[in-house]
């Protein structure tokens, strides 16, 4: 693994400890086979890495927990529900991730046995009993005031109808799934009460962490999306100035079970992910932009003449580019020199080019 080129950093790029803090915890890192991150300029090609490895891995009989798009976790595009200890349930997107590892892995679900010792010490929203508490109350000394001191400005009524809900929620998984043989037991239970499938995925992870029958591959496509403030508003974080009223990932309660760089703690796996640029238009995220690890990134270039040549003999075979005609020698070259073979540059000028070339 190496990095080559240059690119201008970003000075305004927000980089709050909290959040790197769960997500990049750099004291218990000591992995060798642990992964990486794929990073590069916007339609480099790091998200079809990402689908060719999961597809791989499916071939090979790995087990697959894949995130095609970890930007939708925190744009504010689903339903969350705060629960007691401070994290956000998200309760339909929590489900179909359920019921995507069930069509990507439901064979071996089925018969990969649960470890009795390791499940049942998650709370609702995934957070382990060992762990303390998920969102400690703490002191700021430059506002002078508690972090939970916004709970002063609740009416009466509306604190009445938190406690009546929170009393619902005082459960696990494991009290309506008592004893589960099969992993497949605990995915069904979870996509059958949406309001415990992010414990269920919290269960099915501990298990998959610590078995050693079957090699394990996660994906994460978007991955520095979730290393900044959430779409997500609410009035607990407007006192925070680099929140501005905006949750940050890390109390999510799904995004905070998926977002560790840990591969290395995974008994028969590895984590990869990449980043995006979507949503940062005018610099690209670098790995010293994330603090991450040395030695466990890589950089993606754009695609060499042969590569794009066969990108678009591909497009042509597949029916995305209309008709039969293969391009000539000539109109290969003339567009890789246009797009210098990035692939959302090509698909950005296709039509255009097209118009004035193709009959």
């Amino acid at each position: 693994m190496y990095m080559r080129g240059y690119h201008k950093k970003c000075d305004h790029h927000w980089r709050p400890e909290d959040i790197r803090r769960v997500g990049l915890n750099k004291g218990l890192f000591k992995g060798f086979n642990t992964g990486g991150l794929l990073w590069g300029e916007r339609g480099c090609g790091k998200s079809q890495i990402l689908a060719y490895l999961t597809a791989w891995a499916h071939e090979s009989e790995w087990i697959n927990v894949s995130v095609p798009s970890c930007p939708e976790f925190v744009d504010a595009s689903h339903d969350i529900e705060r629960m007691e200890n401070g994290l956000y349930l998200q309760h339909t997107l929590a489900q179909r991730m359920l019921a995507d590892l069930r069509y990507s892995n439901e064979q071996i679900f089925r018969e990969l046995d649960v470890d009795m010792s390791r499940y049942g010490k998650m709370d609702i929203t995934g957070h382990k009993d060992e762990d303390g508490e998920a969102c400690p109350r703490v002191w700021d000394p430059l506002r002078q005031c508690w972090s939970d001191d916004w709970k002063l400005f609740l009416y009466d009524a509306e604190l009445k109808d938190q406690e009546t809900r929170n009393k619902a929620l005082r459960k696990r998984l494991s009290d309506t799934c008592r004893d589960p043989k099969k992993l497949m037991d605990i995915l069904v239970a979870g996509i059958e009460d949406p309001d415990l499938a992010t414990n269920a995925i919290a269960e099915i992870l501990e298990q998959l962490y610590h078995q050693d029958q079957h090699h394990v591959l996660f994906a994460l496509d978007g991955y520095n999306t979730w290393l900044q403030p959430s779409r997500y508003d609410s009035f607990r974080y407007m006192n925070d100035p680099k929140l501005k009223g905006f949750i940050p990932p890390k109390d999510l309660a799904l995004t905070r079970l998926l977002m560790k760089f840990d591969g290395h703690m995974i008994r028969q796996g590895v984590k990869f992910a990449t980043t995006t640029h979507y949503r940062t238009f005018n610099h690209i995220t670098t790995p010293d932009m994330l603090q991450w690890f040395t030695g466990y990134d890589h950089m993606i270039e754009n695609p060499r003449l042969n590569e794009f040549r066969m990108h678009l003999n591909y497009k042509t075979m597949s029916g995305w580019i209309p008709g039969e005609r293969y391009y000539t020698e000539y109109e290969v070259e003339s567009l890789f020199m246009e797009t210098q073979g990035n692939y959302n540059a090509f698909h950005d000028t296709y039509i255009k080019w097209a118009d004035a070339h193709v009959g």
